[in-house]
């Protein structure tokens, strides 16, 4: 027969044990980064263009991204509104592994909005974790600034 009171210490040993293991594996975090921008145009004979976006998104944490998303603006009114401010378009993306890169597609003008003529100039913002759903190590990093011309 066992001794319950031995049971009793060997079981609170590996529940401490385990709660030290969850704690360490939760201590992990990603760091997102919108590392660059680019984009696509799609333009007419009219010169009027639709444009996908690309925002490339890297981790440089210590923990997986398991979901976030991407949003953008610098063409029309902003009206998505998050915990980061105000956005033109988003797209969501997930498990994204430490020192990993995606990219993520951002629809914009032509697809959010009316298409704008090849050749115009548009000055973007790309943020990772747009909706805050990421725990970071640094949530100061997540934004990256570019001017564009469209077409070129």
């Amino acid at each position: 027969m066992r001794n319950p009171i031995v049971m009793a210490l060997v079981g609170a040993a590996a529940i401490v044990l385990g709660a030290t293991v969850v704690a360490e594996a939760f201590t992990d975090k990603p760091n997102l980064r919108n590392e660059g921008i680019s984009h696509s145009p799609y333009c007419g004979p009219d010169s009027m263009c639709s444009v996908v976006f690309y925002n490339t998104v890297c981790n440089r944490g210590t923990g997986t991204a398991w979901s976030f998303s991407t949003a953008m603006k610098g063409w029309g009114i902003p009206t998505i509104s998050t915990c980061t401010g105000t956005w033109r378009a988003f797209n969501t993306s997930a498990n994204l592994a430490p020192d990993k890169c995606i990219s993520v597609l951002v629809y914009g003008p032509g697809y959010v909005g009316p298409k704008v003529r090849k050749g115009t100039s548009l000055t973007l913002t790309g943020y990772a974790d747009a909706h805050c759903t990421a725990a970071e190590s640094n949530e100061s990093d997540n934004s990256r600034v570019k001017t564009i011309t469209v077409g070129y």
